[in-house]
């Protein structure tokens, strides 16, 4: 019923690696730095009460729950925009902690940090919290697509390295913090590359259940990402702006909805329980429209495909005029369909609205702008930079089978909730 993604092994062409800064290899296996990403310490008595009244995820205590791993969690904004999302590492360890109490890392996108920062500092008012950017540690995601999803990292020493199962999509992998050498440090910041902590040698103090997967390059990761449709940072979840929703929040595990007040919560609980949510990120496909449509999500980095980071931001998606099964060359006025996010290759996020591009109905009733038909099509028009000629590409977007079924999973307990309020 659904349009299901196969994964592939990636190639980048040279053009995607000047625009995107990616090579991507061997993604069936591998570890992968993540110089993007950046972390924060939170330590203090008030860390875990302050935490919770900023975040859409459910903070335990030390008492409540001593040995809690990590999580996928947002920061809203009072309106309920996602200001930015991250993962929340607890550690008692870490600097800033004594050893005793309570204290985290929290990983943002790097270019969030500062922002992050700033939005903590503005809600801290007395309570005792400390709040230290950390430069001596290092993020990398870790996976395996051989159906091994049960790595056991028994107990770890925290000083040496932190993991976490990443858990936003199914066996999607897993992430690990660890401190980085002075020589590490130093050899990297020696680099020319903007992205020199990457595969140029493998991460220091790995675990050994880690140590025979072979290092890629983060445009692995990016390419992983797209494929299994999960947005992350903010040119996919633009500040102020998504909604936690339409950005998948909620179905990869990052929004409790059992918890008390935080900020952002209003419009996020008013939506989940009266509400439908119309639009939702999706994995796209870029395809030339005088070809027949994808009925696969697989990437393909040849450099005749390479369209994806020559598509400006926040580009439309149109449906194509008269598109019931037939192409008449490009899109049309109208309503928009959708919004391009970023990709690379030939693959993508975007912004979709459900019933108009994909069979999945949300409501019980029909779209006003006319529900999706088999061979409908949808593409994008741009003037490309330097150039007069207008630019059209076909938009195929997908529906991962995880995101179906954690979608479908919500309107069964939906109904349930329902059905058990009607009966008192």
């Amino acid at each position: 019923m659904f349009s299901r993604s196969s994964l592939a092994r990636p190639f980048v062409c040279a053009r995607c690696l000047r625009h995107q800064r990616v090579v991507a290899r061997r993604t069936y296996a591998a570890i992968a730095a993540l110089p993007h990403r950046k972390l924060l310490s939170l330590s203090g008595p008030d860390a875990p009460k302050f935490l919770q009244g900023l975040t859409t995820n459910n903070v335990p205590s030390a008492a409540q729950n001593p040995g809690a791993g990590g999580w996928y969690t947002a920061f809203l904004n009072a309106q309920g925009r996602v200001l930015y999302d991250a993962f929340v590492y607890p550690n008692a360890h870490l600097s800033g902690g004594d050893g005793n109490g309570w204290a985290c890392f929290i990983e943002v996108d790097a270019s969030c940090l500062d922002g992050l920062r700033m939005l903590l500092k503005r809600h801290k008012l007395r309570s005792k919290v400390t709040i230290v950017p950390v430069e001596d540690w290092g993020v990398w995601s870790a996976w395996r697509d051989n159906g091994d999803t049960s790595i056991d990292v028994g107990a770890a020493d925290n000083a040496k390295f932190i993991h976490l199962a990443d858990e936003r999509v199914p066996a999607f992998g897993h992430r690990l913090l660890l401190p980085l050498s002075a020589a590490y440090l130093s050899s990297s910041s020696s680099s020319t590359s903007s992205s020199s902590i990457t595969a140029a040698s493998p991460p220091p103090n790995l675990p050994p259940q880690f140590q025979d997967l072979p290092v890629a390059m983060p445009g692995a990761y990016a390419v992983r990402r797209y494929l299994n449709g999960l947005a992350e940072g903010p040119a996919e979840m633009r500040p102020g702006e998504a909604l936690p929703l339409e950005s998948n929040v909620d179905v990869m595990r990052g929004v409790d909805f059992r918890k008390g007040c935080y900020v952002g919560q209003e419009l996020t609980i008013r939506t989940k329980h009266t509400g439908v949510v119309r639009k939702r990120i999706l994995p796209v496909r870029l395809y030339d429209l005088a070809g027949e449509e994808p009925q696969t999500l697989e990437f393909d980095g040849e450099e005749a495909k390479c369209v994806a980071g020559l598509v400006p931001p926040a580009a439309d998606i149109m449906k194509v005029a008269g598109a019931d099964g037939e192409n008449t060359g490009g899109p049309k006025k109208g309503r928009s369909a959708g919004r391009w996010l970023d990709g690379v290759g030939n693959v993508g996020l975007a912004l979709c609205r459900l019933e108009m591009m994909t069979d999945v109905k949300v409501g019980p009733e029909p779209t006003a702008a006319g529900g999706y038909k088999p061979g409908m099509r949808f593409a994008m028009k741009w003037v490309p930079e330097g150039q007069e000629a207008e630019r059209s590409m076909g938009v195929k977007a997908f529906v991962p089978e995880w995101h179906q079924r954690r979608m479908d999973e919500e309107a069964e307990l939906k109904g349930k909730r329902k059905n058990a309020v009607q009966n008192i």
